[in-house]
């Protein structure tokens, strides 16, 4: 990170000199013809270093207690890079696990929820940017309590794993992503909303959960298990939606993406 600030603070800094020789009237030159050629040189340059560098990747863990909280409310705003998410072991904390690139946490707490914010530093691009700049986390949910979810991807790789969790609401926006998704098989009623650009969602009912899927897309590629969850009108639902204790409301709002659901 310090090499990236000292790269682009001299390319800035050299590309400043230029232009207030020039307008000192020191050489006379078109300054501004100049600039686009030199960032694009200054670009492939740093393009080149970060692919040879071997970068150094601080990798901070998270833990959150829960502190008698008796359910919560988590918002994961993550960037560029890959995202796990699963249960955890124990009973003590409400988020745990692993963030390299660095990591900013927020917590509230309202009577007994909790109020959890979990966002990527704020970066400055392309000071912190480059070939091999991966923002990785690896987080454990607790099992144990209802939990709200509303999780923000940038471009990457995503692994939700949702089973042993009692998810009730779930929101994901992403934009060029590709994502995984397990929804919870015991949490009662889940509704769930995706939102996405470009991406790929591969979403999984566990056997026993019943699903009602709502689909608006616009170039998007969308495939249905049309055995387990029949069309019937504008909208897929299992036949035994209506009295299953278990069961997952999808949305699904993409553009030119594509989504499976099984």
């Amino acid at each position: 990170m310090r090499r990236s600030a000292l790269f682009w603070g001299s390319a800035i800094l050299v590309l400043g000199v230029l232009l207030l020789l020039n307008n000192l009237g020191v050489f006379s030159i078109n300054i501004w013809g100049i600039i686009l050629p030199a960032f694009m040189v200054f670009l492939g340059v740093w393009i080149l270093i970060s692919t040879r560098a071997v970068r150094n990747i601080q990798i901070e863990r998270i833990e959150i207690p829960l502190e008698g909280s008796s359910q919560a409310k988590i918002r994961l705003q993550h960037g560029a890079g890959r995202i796990k998410v699963g249960a955890g072991v124990d009973s003590v904390n409400l988020v745990q696990g692993e963030c390299s690139g660095g990591v900013n946490t927020s917590v509230l707490r309202h009577g007994n929820t909790i109020d959890v914010t979990i966002s990527v530093p704020d970066q400055i691009i392309p000071f912190n940017w480059g070939p091999g700049y991966s923002l990785d986390w690896d987080l454990q949910l607790i099992s144990g309590i209802p939990l709200d979810l509303v999780i923000q991807a940038g471009a990457g790789e995503a692994k939700f794993d949702l089973s042993s969790l009692l998810v009730k609401d779930l929101k994901l926006n992403s934009g060029a992503s590709s994502t995984w998704m397990k929804f919870p098989t015991s949490a009662g009623q889940t509704r769930a909303v995706f939102t996405t650009g470009a991406a790929s969602l591969n979403l999984v009912v566990p056997d026993g959960v019943a699903a009602r899927i709502r689909t608006s897309a616009g170039l998007a590629n969308i495939t249905v298990d049309t055995n387990r969850f029949p069309r019937s009108g504008g909208f897929y639902q299992s036949r035994d939606y209506d009295t299953a204790p278990n069961k997952v409301d999808i949305e699904i709002k993409t553009g030119v993406g594509s989504a499976d659901i099984r």
